[in-house]
């Protein structure tokens, strides 16, 4: 599909939305929060590439994986997040479905640790 899709792109029988306002700002929003989130780690994890950070910056929920099917209870706090779709994009959301900010997942990754080390 993908093919075919990028072969209609460059015949000009789709649509090219890269530059669509919307487009280009949700790049920028996920640009920033991974960002953030990247910031976040590094702060926390002098060398988030070691096997042991890796694993340890996942089971702390940095990288939250809602629909994980494996090893669910090894990982409850990348699990435990919630998701919807929202104006054609998967966003975490909170227990009302409101989209959370950078700010209260990180905040919310924090504290997770917080109740792990105590």
């Amino acid at each position: 599909a993908l093919s075919r899709w990028r072969r209609q792109r460059a015949a000009g029988t789709v649509a090219d939305t890269r530059d669509l306002p919307s487009v280009r700002d949700r790049e920028l929003e996920l640009e920033a929060e991974c960002r953030g989130i990247l910031a976040a780690i590094h702060t926390s994890y002098p060398d988030p590439a070691d096997a042991i950070a890796l694993y340890d910056i996942f089971a702390r929920g940095f990288l939250p994986a809602p629909y994980l099917w494996r090893c669910r209870e090894e990982f409850p706090n990348a699990v435990a997040w919630n998701s919807a779709p929202i104006a054609g994009a998967v966003r975490l959301v909170d227990d009302d479905g409101v989209p959370l900010t950078l700010e209260q997942r990180l905040t919310r990754v924090r504290q997770d640790a917080s109740r792990q080390d105590a």
